[in-house]
């Protein structure tokens, strides 16, 4: 999942033009990281209330 995400930002320049806009490196990075921390909570308590289930 992150390689497919470091080449999808790759090729559409996003952190370019978070530059152009005036955004630095820190607001990128901090939306990055929060995203692949809520999916990964979603697939873990995904995971814990299926797994209760059985």
């Amino acid at each position: 999942v992150m390689v497919t995400y470091l080449v999808y930002e790759k090729q559409r320049n996003l952190r370019i033009m978070m530059k152009m806009h005036g955004l630095g490196d820190g607001p990128y990075w901090l939306i990055s990281y929060s995203y692949f921390l809520f999916i990964s909570f979603v697939y873990m308590f995904g995971f814990v209330f299926f797994g209760s289930i059985i």
